[in-house]
């Protein structure tokens, strides 16, 4: 039997020290930080990397006015993506404009809500039908 290598241990606290840099707190969304930290902290508590009362100390102030602060931060980072949540194609739901585009788009939906095949089946049977029609029509 092939001797297998002891697996090494793993060190939580190496990554709670890059988070705990400024540059770390930049990098990511708050939300996706503190939910780093909370992660990695505890798997440090549970390596026995960490002491309870250091633990405590990293996890209990977001119970209290730094978990305020975090929460609206949080908000605040949420609604500044809102803001450019409408970006896109305009009138994007409506899809295509191109008067051959609507017209396969029509047929798909008549083929689907009439013989009740899925979308893939639809797409081939209007792409066939709307092929011939153009060819009667040459």
């Amino acid at each position: 039997m092939p001797t297998i290598p002891k697996s090494k241990p793993k060190n939580y606290s190496k990554i709670l020290d890059i988070l705990n840099t400024p540059a770390a707190a930049k990098q990511f969304s708050p939300k996706t930080y503190i939910n780093l930290v909370g992660e990695y902290s505890k798997k440090a508590y549970d390596n026995g990397e960490l002491s309870q009362k250091e633990y405590m100390d990293i996890v209990q102030p977001l119970f209290g006015d730094t978990g305020i602060m975090a929460t609206e931060k949080i908000k605040q980072y949420d609604q500044e993506l809102e803001k450019f949540a409408t970006g896109g194609r305009v009138n994007y739901n409506q899809g295509s404009m191109d008067p051959d585009t609507l017209a396969l788009k029509e047929k798909i939906e008549e083929i689907m809500d009439i013989e009740g095949v899925g979308f893939g089946e639809a797409f081939k049977q209007a792409m066939r039908e709307l092929a011939s029609q153009s060819k009667q029509n040459d």
